[in-house]
């Protein structure tokens, strides 16, 4: 009897891919070699083939994330949303201020905010609160 053996190449791109959905789903701290494998259907030998090792690929998940946000930001400013019109109406605000407030106004998921700035859900959320009490 014969049986057919499908395979899926597992690529860069599909690991970060897998990654970059992992963290958005259940934030970083979900993304582990065992999660990634999971989603996947593959060993850690591929992932680790690829990157190396789980920070390689937390690394790459970082830096695709912010190309996402750089993306985002050159198609989305308007002329009333520049970091520069928010320094001149509000002076107090310090360049973690004006992050939070780019990364909320193009509406990065809280999770996705949290890999960019490299602090923890929660604390995105205390930010926000701060920052909206300085902007009132």
């Amino acid at each position: 009897m014969w049986t057919i053996r499908w395979t899926v190449s597992i690529t860069k791109d599909r690991i970060l891919a897998a990654a970059l959905d992992i963290v958005r789903r259940s934030g970083p701290q979900a993304l582990t070699a065992r999660s990634l494998c999971a989603a996947l259907g593959c060993g850690a030998g591929a992932l680790f083939t690829s990157f190396g090792s789980i920070q390689g690929i937390r690394d790459a998940v970082k830096a695709e994330a912010r190309r996402l946000y750089q993306s985002r930001v050159r198609a989305g400013f308007s002329l009333n949303h520049t970091p520069e019109s928010l320094r001149e109406a509000h002076p107090g605000l310090t360049k973690g201020d004006i992050r939070i407030y780019m990364l909320s106004h193009f509406q990065f998921p809280m999770s996705e905010q949290a890999i960019l700035l490299g602090i923890s859900p929660s604390s995105v959320t205390k930010a926000r609160q701060r920052l909206k009490a300085k902007l009132q």
